[in-house]
């Protein structure tokens, strides 16, 4: 006599495989029904599981799928199963806080909450840590992978061997490196923050030859950075490509600048960021400010230089919004400011220092940025370029002023070792 009998389905975890449990058999009609026992068989060979196979474990059922093997629906919120770590691929099984914290790193908004940031590439990680400074976790994949973490020494760093899918899920990049390390983002020290005396004391400094007004620590350690090689700051405005912030970054160190000020636009901290700038982020004071900060923090006699195209017709950003007779003072002024040549341009006396300002080409220079310049002596500077090109990209024009910058104060060096001497 037939029987109908209700089975319950299993559903694959996060799969798009429908596997039926049947008690004994199935008719074609798909209905159930008992049948006598028989004798036993003989054994068969093991034949490898195929799709859509429930396998029995210490846990329960799993089911392997073409993704592998995945936990059935009624095990899908166990705690063994990592829900966050997966889009579609395969389930993981590793260290949850760790992968948390690499996580927070490519977000801006948790990598400012737990001020860290990600770092990728042997070669960074390694330099980064040969400088003392050392990281909160490493994570690494493959025998090269390992290879490299026991080569680097570091003693109480969390680390985790993970797969080549995960290195890739965690890092920011697709085909990322064999080792990735989290590092806390370092907190920048004025030793002129007193603002009843800060000229005096950056003066005094700037006469001693010591530009390094800004330090950087993480905790009690001290980041040991380039020695700034002129009292030039390198203010970015706006800059909202990665690429081209990291690159400025690397800039400013190799050309031996105080600090790097960012107004606005994307994050110093980013991963592409970072890994543009050569972990040059490390070695360089890197202030993150708003232009009421940047007003305090700036003498109001240092010189500010911004670029412009070759023609000398720059770009203010939400110049249409203003009123007419708002335009009208704006574009005065940018009329009669004083424009120059990269090679000709003034860029302050050792004693008083310079701002460099580089905006976005696309969008220009921003209404603050411009005001900011008002209020100080200043000077628009161009980059001549072959006729019918545009304009540079923020960070080679940047990096083309930076070396000029460098050349003009090496001049003044000389011109005043050349008085030394005659006086003597």
């Amino acid at each position: 006599m037939l029987r109908l009998c209700r089975q319950p389905f299993a559903c694959a975890y996060r799969s798009t495989v429908v596997v039926k449990r049947y008690r004994q058999g199935s008719s074609s009609s798909g209905r159930s029904f008992f049948r006598p026992p028989v004798a036993a068989a003989a054994p068969k060979e093991e034949q490898p599981e195929e799709e859509g196979t429930i396998v029995d474990t210490e846990y329960s059922d799993f089911v392997i799928t073409s993704d592998g093997l995945v936990p059935g629906e009624e095990h899908k919120e166990d705690d063994y199963v990592d829900k966050t770590f997966n889009r579609g691929k395969r389930d993981v099984l590793f260290d949850d806080k760790i992968a948390k914290l690499f996580r927070s790193a490519k977000s801006t908004k948790s990598r400012l909450k737990r001020q860290c940031f990600l770092m990728e590439g042997h070669r960074n990680i390694r330099d980064v840590i040969a400088a003392g400074y050392f990281p909160k976790a490493i994570i690494y994949s493959g025998n090269e992978g390992e290879t490299f973490f026991r080569t680097l020494k570091v003693e109480r760093v969390s680390s985790l061997a993970v797969t080549r899918p995960q290195m890739s899920e965690l890092c920011d990049v697709k085909t990322p490196q064999s080792a990735a390390a989290i590092f806390k983002i370092p907190h920048v020290t004025d030793r002129c923050s007193d603002p009843s005396n800060a000229e005096e004391k950056e003066l005094a400094l700037y006469k001693q030859g010591d530009y390094a007004r800004w330090m950087v620590s993480v905790g009690q350690s001290r980041l040991k950075l380039t020695v700034p090689r002129m009292p030039l700051v390198l203010l970015c405005d706006e800059i909202r490509d990665p690429s081209n912030m990291g690159t400025l970054i690397r800039s400013a160190v190799a050309a031996g600048c105080q600090a790097v000020v960012t107004v606005g636009g994307v994050d110093a901290w980013n991963p592409k960021a970072v890994r543009s700038s050569a972990a040059g982020c490390l070695q360089i004071p890197i202030i993150h400010a708003t232009w009421h900060t940047v007003e305090e923090l700036l003498s109001p006699h240092r010189r500010v230089l911004f670029s412009a195209p070759t023609s000398g017709a720059i770009k203010l950003q939400g110049l249409d919004d203003l009123s007419r007779q708002q335009q009208e003072e704006y574009k005065s002024f940018l009329l009669h400011v004083p424009k120059t040549g990269h090679t000709s341009a003034n860029w302050g006396s050792e004693t008083v220092g310079g701002v460099l300002i580089v905006s976005n080409e696309s969008k220009g220079l921003s209404l603050k940025a411009l005001e900011f310049a008002m209020k100080r002596p200043c000077q628009q500077v161009h980059i001549p370029v072959t006729p019918g090109v545009d304009s540079l990209s923020a960070s080679m024009a940047g990096t083309v002023l930076l070396f000029e910058a460098v050349s003009s104060y090496e001049k003044l060096e000389r011109r005043a070792a050349t008085r030394t001497s005659d006086d003597d």
